[in-house]
């Protein structure tokens, strides 16, 4: 299963999930800290008779009252020992993600981490995060055929602030680079514009020497980050398939036949094809207005490097709508018609209530 090989080994402090923590994470319902754990006070586990932790405590108590705090110390210890070691800022994620969709709940909007309160809060926050501990393989159509079990770890990396300028999305086909993707979409990046043909001869130059014949996988996509000319640095994996963001580009383009970065054919072409009205939906839904080749790419063009050169291109940011409620996120998308119902029968019942409070105030007159 090509997902597995994905996964962040490298680069990073990993720690091992216990038991206790990993079911902490799964655990549904209100969100609470295990005890000793706030947000952005770095080695606050091991304060926990300070006065000030007891006042937390005791408001968290009498809001929270159903919520029993986890005892995870020990593993606390082990986060601090290893923030500390990466300089007292790191970057959390799992095995296969980064809880991206909680960025809202974070410092700054950021999922810039210096205590075991702030990784805690992200990880349990995150919809991406449960989709990997409690359905990982969900997309994969070889996932009855193979072991599917996982050492859940926790990866932290030394925190560096990135101009999104300089980050790219590259997509890996048959061995073969066959596109750039500029990884912000959200503006236009008037360097990137300038500089768009060092920018693709830096990148090919550094995936033929660094990674082309190393990855043990054919097809499957990698994050870089281009500072300077000449510099590039790999930032992750990821799978090859419509579980990854395929940002400027549709997974069509490219003749999609994987799912999760599991190759193979799909069963039929009726599937195919589900598969792709279901992602040009997901695009009209995240606003996209940008012009795009309804063909797959020709050899000449790759890799082709698409970047925003306009306004006109821009995005909304796939990730602003986490941080609304899901009956907001439901109503806007239209995913679920009961509740557009439901909103439209209770905001008929008080047009009807104003109108009789009204019409009996005029009686009275």
């Amino acid at each position: 299963m090509k997902i597995l090989i994905c996964r962040c080994h490298s680069f990073s402090l990993i720690l091992p999930l216990p038991q206790d923590v990993l079911a902490y994470l799964k655990e549904k319902g209100t969100v609470v800290l295990p005890q000793g754990c706030h947000p952005g006070q770095l080695g606050s586990s091991s304060i926990g008779d300070d006065d000030d932790d007891d006042e937390w405590d005791s408001y968290e108590n009498q809001e929270e009252e159903e919520a029993v705090a986890p005892d995870l110390k020990e593993f606390n210890k082990e986060i601090e020992s290893a923030i500390s070691v990466l300089g007292g800022s790191v970057f959390p994620k799992l095995n296969f993600s980064a809880p991206q969709d909680a960025r809202w709940i974070g410092f700054n909007y950021s999922l810039k981490s210096t205590s075991p309160g702030d990784i805690y809060l992200l990880l349990k926050s995150s919809c991406f995060i449960t989709h990997d501990l409690c359905t990982p393989f969900k997309d994969c159509v070889d996932k009855d055929e193979v072991d599917t079990s996982v050492n859940y770890c926790l990866v932290l990396r030394e925190w560096m602030d990135i101009n999104p300028a300089h980050e790219f999305r590259c997509f890996v086909k048959d061995q073969e680079l066959v596109g750039i993707s500029q990884r912000d979409v959200t503006q236009s990046f008037s360097s990137v514009v300038q500089d768009n043909h060092n920018i693709r001869h830096d990148i090919i130059q550094f995936w033929n020497e660094r990674i082309k014949d190393k990855f043990s996988l054919v097809n499957y996509t990698f994050d870089v980050y281009r500072p300077a000319r000449r510099k590039v640095i790999l930032i992750d994996f990821n799978p090859f398939g419509v579980t990854t963001d395929s940002l400027l580009f549709q997974w069509h383009e490219f003749r999609v036949t994987e799912r999760c970065g599991v190759e193979g054919e799909h069963g039929d072409d009726a599937e195919l094809s589900e598969d792709l009205e279901r992602l040009e939906l997901e695009t009209v839904r995240n606003g996209d207005n940008r012009e795009r080749s309804s063909s797959p790419l020709s050899m000449e063009d790759k890799p082709e490097f698409r970047y925003i050169g306009g306004t006109t291109g821009v995005q909304p940011h796939s990730y602003w709508n986490y941080g609304l409620p899901s009956d907001v996120r439901d109503l806007s998308s239209g995913e679920d018609a009961q509740k557009l119902v439901d909103l439209l029968q209770m905001t008929q019942g008080q047009q009807e209530s104003d109108s009789s409070e009204d019409e009996g105030y005029g009686l009275n007159r």
